[in-house]
């Protein structure tokens, strides 16, 4: 499978340290952890909200921050929503 997603060595201020992963075409995946753990800022680097300090993040062949036009059309990002029903979410 081709990789949608590759994160590695990211770091971000104090929250982020040495994160790496990959994330295949077609795979859902959720973040999950504790108060401050640095969640919303992996999906804020992902998403081209945010520049990481350092590491190399390249979502389905782009670099999220330059954030061109062909790029945005392919992501959606979904903030604390409790209910997501699997089928109205469209994978990579």
């Amino acid at each position: 499978m081709k990789k949608a997603i590759i994160v590695d060595h990211l770091s971000y201020l104090n929250q982020l340290k040495n994160v790496s992963f990959t994330i295949q075409k077609g795979e859902i995946v959720g973040i999950i952890g504790g108060l401050n753990s640095g969640r919303l800022q992996i999906t804020k680097i992902i998403t081209g909200i945010l520049k990481s300090n350092s590491g190399f993040v390249s979502v389905i062949d782009h670099d999220p921050y330059l954030k061109n036009c062909d790029f945005l059309q392919k992501i959606s990002f979904i903030k604390e929503f409790r209910k997501v029903i699997k089928s109205a979410l469209s994978p990579i």
